[in-house]
């Protein structure tokens, strides 16, 4: 199998198999405009999905995406996709051996702290909160942060309640 075949084959598998249960997601950002925009989110999306269908990978994965996960990735903090990064890493959590290793109640913050810098839980007035110079959000921007700081709420409310597995 061809490796570009593969990881569209994968995005596919997450699409129809995980993004149901945390729809996120924008489907219709094109897997390219993914990887270029935000590589983090790119591979979370291309490491939940190859957990049961290509083992090898997902093991490989596991070690690259907590790497993925540090300086740079926070500076992309006025975009929704990095918070979106953590909130599949929270929802479809990576294997540990010690409950100490669990990172998702971390993550989970993360999001949410990314998610109030960005503006998310104010859909509308935004603008308060980018950087100056930049555009505000049009229509289907404004449905993505919204989208956005509702699973941010639901994450952040599974952890808080217990119900996380």
């Amino acid at each position: 199998m061809k490796p570009r075949f593969c990881l569209r084959a994968l995005i596919t598998r997450y699409m129809q198999r995980y993004h149901p249960f945390l729809p996120v997601l924008d489907c219709t950002v094109t897997p390219s405009a993914l990887q270029k925009d935000c590589p983090t989110l790119f591979w979370v999306i291309i490491t939940t999905a190859s957990r049961s269908v290509r083992p090898e990978l997902y093991t490989m994965l596991c070690e690259l995406v907590p790497q993925l996960i540090s300086g740079k990735f926070f500076h992309q903090s006025y975009s929704t996709q990095p918070c979106q990064a953590l909130l599949i890493l929270c929802m479809f959590p990576m294997p540990t051996v010690k409950s100490r290793e669990d990172v998702r109640w971390m993550y989970s913050g993360m999001a949410m702290q990314m998610a109030t810098l960005a503006g998310l839980h104010k859909t509308g007035w935004d603008q308060e909160y980018r950087k100056a110079g930049t555009v505000g959000a049009n229509e289907k921007d404004q449905r993505e942060l919204t989208r956005t700081w509702y699973c941010c709420c639901h994450v952040n409310a599974t952890y808080v309640s217990g119900k996380a597995r």
